[in-house]
């Protein structure tokens, strides 16, 4: 029957059906894709847990990348820190407040007011306010500080069996001393042993050497 149809129908018209079948077949997928956006996204409603959990995220992890700056500048991000202390009222008011990521938020903002603290730098009295009220609230806040540490520690596992190897390892933000560009080289070689989707290896590398 399908033989029959392809001699008795141009070739331009069957083009022309199965371009329209593909089209509304797309319409469909895009119809899924537009539901489950509108559902999940935290841009039009944050009117589940999971939702506000990941506002809270997103927001603490801006003030923990400023605490590691090694010429943090005192007072920085009062908006976000307000932002954040704000998601958290919302979430304590409705939510399970043992849930760890909003736990952890506590321990920034508590690190935020401890670190300004030590500098005997005084904090913008609105942000100190709501940094008070917050923490008056919370019925346990985990301590939650920056790491710092030397070469010596940091390596100390790297013949390791690799179970201790792998616990040992952090994200390093700051350092001091130099990389070299043969070192940068020879870390992109080893990299490229990740295993990745039937061995494609997609990823690419680009170095810039000048800031400018």
């Amino acid at each position: 029957m399908k033989k029959l149809i392809r001699r008795i129908i141009p070739l331009s018209i069957l083009n022309k059906y199965r371009r329209h079948i593909i089209v509304k077949q797309f319409e469909k997928y895009y119809a899924y894709d537009k539901k489950l956006f509108i559902k999940h996204t935290n841009i039009l409603y944050q009117d589940t847990q999971l939702k506000c959990i990941g506002k809270i995220v997103h927001t603490y992890h801006v003030i923990e990348k400023g605490l590691t700056m090694p010429d943090m500048k005192p007072g920085f991000g009062k908006d976000r820190m307000i932002l954040l202390i704000n998601e958290c009222l919302n979430y304590q008011r409705k939510y399970d407040n043992n849930k760890i990521q909003f736990l952890h938020a506590l321990g920034v903002i508590e690190e935020y007011n401890r670190v300004h603290s030590e500098i005997n730098f005084t904090i913008d009295k609105e942000l100190q306010s709501k940094i008070d009220v917050l923490l008056e609230k919370a019925k346990h806040i985990p301590f939650v500080e920056q790491i710092i540490t030397r070469r010596d520690v940091y390596f100390v596992s790297h013949n390791a069996p690799f179970d201790k190897f792998s616990e040992s390892r952090k994200s390093v933000r700051n350092f001091e001393g130099k990389i070299e560009l043969t070192q940068i080289s020879k870390t992109i070689e080893l990299a490229q042993n990740t295993p990745s989707a039937c061995n494609r290896q997609p990823s690419r590398v680009h170095i810039i050497e000048n800031s400018e």
